[in-house]
């Protein structure tokens, strides 16, 4: 049984006539499902225990990609493939697994083509793109024995499938740190990136900080970072990212 997940942003009429498209293409590919519209829940999570204990085999988020974060452990665990039809504005994980906007997405919804990619977790706080640090002074350190400590001014990423650099199938994360560089009185101040590769780390902070996994945020001052590799599976058009 597939599952529709229908973001908040569908609530907005200029989506009525797309979304009603997409439906009837749904229904004529014989992939129509239940259909959970996230307004309508305050915990979401329990709908989608409730919608797996009754059978549930794929989970699709319709509209964005916003409501996966709080489930996405949900979708590991039990092994359920994940597919995306976006509306609306570009969505980085549409872009990710090659899905169109509109009608395209139903087509590679029914062809379900399955890809396994890795996804990472913070203290077990699951994320597929990347972990973003707002406080500039922080530690990092690898299972390989390596600190690095960056303060002042630097900007610290850990990414899985943010850009087209970093690769979701590899079986490792990334951790970037860019850092500013004085140049000289004749010369303009640029930029230093670094890039160590690693599959399980820590992240510190002096004192509790916000990080930004896939975009939501988050609150303390030691995380425990690792990757899982091939753990998530999803539906992916021929133009996927990777």
């Amino acid at each position: 049984m597939y599952v529709y997940i229908y973001d908040e942003i569908l609530q907005d009429n200029r989506h009525e006539k797309e979304l009603s498209t997409i439906e009837q293409r749904l229904t004529d590919l014989d992939i129509s499902g239940k259909v959970l519209r996230l307004w309508l829940f305050h915990d979401l999570r329990r709908a989608i225990e409730r919608e797996i204990q009754q059978g549930a085999s794929t989970i699709v988020l319709v509209g964005s990609s916003k409501p996966l974060q709080p489930i996405l452990d949900l979708v590991i665990q039990h092994q359920l493939p994940l597919g995306i039809i976006p509306i609306g504005q570009d969505d980085p994980l549409s872009m990710l697994l090659g899905v169109e906007r509109g009608m395209h997405a139903c087509d590679v919804l029914s062809a379900r083509n399955l890809e396994k990619i890795d996804t990472g977790s913070v203290n077990n706080q699951f994320f597929i793109r990347n972990v973003c640090a707002k406080h500039k002074d922080l530690s990092f350190g690898s299972e390989d024995a390596y600190t690095v400590k960056l303060k002042d001014g630097g900007q610290f990423e850990i990414c899985n499938a943010h850009d087209t650099e970093s690769c979701p199938v590899d079986g490792q994360l990334e951790a970037c740190f860019i850092v500013n560089e004085k140049q000289g009185v004749f010369k303009k101040d640029g930029t230093h990136k670094t890039k160590l590769y690693f599959e399980q780390g820590s992240l510190s902070f002096p004192e509790d900080s916000e990080i930004l996994i896939d975009d939501l945020e988050y609150k303390g001052n030691n995380f425990s970072i690792q990757v899982h590799p091939k753990s998530l599976s999803v539906i992916v058009g021929r133009e996927k990212g990777f």
